[in-house]
């Protein structure tokens, strides 16, 4: 069966292999690895059987809501096989190039509201159950 899955994902499961050669450290999450090395730019990336984390990730405090949107798209993976490179890959490449090129002025938060609020980082975030924004409480009174 695990050889079937890696097939089903083999493009991003060649590139994440290729991606986690040297990692400084790994840790488990799950069914899968997290990688942290140097090679992805200080962003993470989901690569079929493989998360990989910039190593400036490993211990910090947004390491754990990392590793579940990375898990989402671990699991957008799942879903897609080969296709996913093209329906998210490329998709959340674009919108991090966007938003890095286009919302230099933008405070953090609107950055993070931007690009986690949209297609397809927040199906990621779903999947991976990433709280990223909580809802305020129904109850609370103004």
């Amino acid at each position: 069966m695990k050889f079937l899955k890696w097939i089903w994902q083999f493009p991003q499961n060649l590139v994440g292999f290729l991606l986690t050669r040297k990692p400084e450290a790994i840790k488990e999450y799950k069914d899968v690895k997290v990688y942290f090395t140097h090679n992805v730019f200080g962003c993470g990336v989901s690569l079929g059987e493989f998360i990989v984390l910039d190593a400036k990730f490993n211990n910090r405090f947004d390491e754990q809501i990392t590793i579940q949107h990375e898990y989402g798209h671990h699991k957008q993976s799942m879903y897609l096989g080969w296709l996913y490179l093209i329906v998210v890959g490329i998709w959340s490449a674009t919108r991090n190039i966007w938003d890095t090129l286009m919302h230099k002025k933008w405070t953090g938060a609107e950055r993070q509201k931007w690009y986690y609020g949209g297609y397809p980082e927040n199906w990621a975030d779903k999947l991976g159950k990433a709280n990223r924004f909580p809802k305020e409480d129904d109850n609370e009174v103004a």
